[in-house]
């Protein structure tokens, strides 16, 4: 699991209140952007291991099928396994 110090609607909920200062809102934002990203490193190899293809995970994320496996094709367990 992502870190768990990392509270993330806990996060959203600073994002969305009206109390919020600017500072704050950044900071928040920058420690949900950490746990999002690894939670889809952890996601990913998971991903592969079910026999998702590079492009379907693009897909899903929203990225490039290229940028996808540039970033996790070290961590990716069907390599490992048949390469």
């Amino acid at each position: 699991t992502p870190d768990e110090a990392i509270e993330p609607h806990a996060l959203v909920h600073r994002l969305e209140s009206d109390e919020a200062d600017t500072t704050e809102s950044l900071k928040a934002i920058r420690d949900l952007r950490s746990w999002l990203d690894e939670l889809e490193g952890l996601l990913v190899p998971d991903a592969r291991v079910e026999g998702l293809s590079w492009q379907s995970i693009a897909t899903a994320l929203g990225r490039t099928k290229q940028s996808i496996w540039e970033k996790y094709r070290d961590a990716d367990p069907e390599e490992t396994v048949n390469g």
